[in-house]
């Protein structure tokens, strides 16, 4: 799978393809359902940068970079995130910090474990690089709808030390999860090991270990389970030198 082409979003036909494949992937591929996908692109060419990968003109993945918003927002101490609907952002605001916030990450299943991720991941290093950003933000998928299983992953992530203790999320709201959860990380016997201190010989999840090792990201705050995607989701900060 070769021929792919990395490209920032500057017209409403590639602006359009960049939601087909957010499309696609949450509500074919994934069956997130609710997911609220209506956005403005008066918004996007305000203020967030859309990249999108292409094979054979085919839109095949897709991430969003989204500048902080300025004047009585964020005098309110609220950057404008999509994170913020989730979490209350601390220690943002200090001077010298220039936040952005990555959403929107798509990749169609079968570019998967291909290049189109590290693409999508090297614009926005570029973009970031660009604009001055200094601080990413994002949500973690931590592919699950288990409270349990969350919670044992956020205590492997700690056990790690993959948190940054000079920034904080708290959770803005509580939405309970389904009373009978169908997406699982561990099995009974690795939440045996968890709960009883053996957090060695267990692994964390793929996307929290990817998101640490690959992009240096660290974990601000505990997980807040998202209705809209069926998962729990964890807050992270990656620290961008230029």
């Amino acid at each position: 799978m070769s021929g792919f082409q990395l490209v920032v979003a500057s017209y409403p036909e590639q602006l359009a393809d960049a939601e087909s494949v957010r499309r696609y992937v949450y509500s074919e591929e994934e069956q997130l359902l609710g997911l609220p996908i209506a956005e403005s692109y008066a918004d996007l060419a305000e203020r967030t940068t859309r990249l999108v990968v292409y094979t054979n003109r085919q839109p095949i993945g897709t991430v969003s970079l989204a500048l902080a918003r300025g004047g009585a927002a964020r005098d309110q101490q609220r950057l404008g995130f999509d994170l913020e609907a989730s979490f209350v952002l601390r220690g943002f605001e200090l001077p010298g910090i220039v936040p952005a916030e990555v959403t929107r990450f798509c990749v169609l299943r079968r570019y998967r474990g291909t290049r189109v991720a590290a693409l999508l991941y090297s614009g926005l290093l570029a973009e970031s690089a660009r604009l001055g950003v200094t601080h990413l933000v994002a949500e973690a998928n931590m592919q699950t709808d288990c409270a349990v299983d969350a919670a044992l992953a956020y205590a492997l992530a700690r056990q790690r030390d993959w948190t940054d203790s000079d920034f904080s999320a708290a959770p803005r709201h509580e939405a309970r999860p389904p009373a009978a959860p169908t997406r699982f990380v561990y099995t009974e016997q690795q939440r045996t090991l968890l709960r009883t201190g053996e957090l060695a010989a267990v692994a964390p999840p793929r996307t929290l270990s990817l998101f640490a090792q690959s992009m240096r990201a660290r974990y601000i705050g505990p997980p807040v389970y998202e209705p809209a995607f069926n998962v729990f989701a964890l807050p992270l900060v990656a620290r961008l030198t230029h």
